[in-house]
């Protein structure tokens, strides 16, 4: 039996993310998502990977590193 690449990558969303940025860009409408929720998504998961590695809690103050 065939597998479909679909059935080994199910659809998580990505081409209608990719849909409403394209949109969104060329109406010159605001972007659901911003470059600071990305900075913020990626510290926090930088800091969650420090707490597994040294297996001690980890603040995660945003405010203060993005200002």
């Amino acid at each position: 039996q065939s597998r479909t690449r679909a059935s080994f990558w199910p659809q998580k969303g990505y081409e209608a993310q990719m849909k409403s940025f394209l949109t969104r860009i060329q109406s010159g409408s605001p972007l659901e998502v911003t470059v600071r929720d990305g900075a913020r998504a990626t510290l926090g998961a930088l800091r969650m990977l420090e707490s597994a590695r040294t297996q001690t809690p980890c603040a995660i103050d945003l405010e203060a590193i993005l200002g």
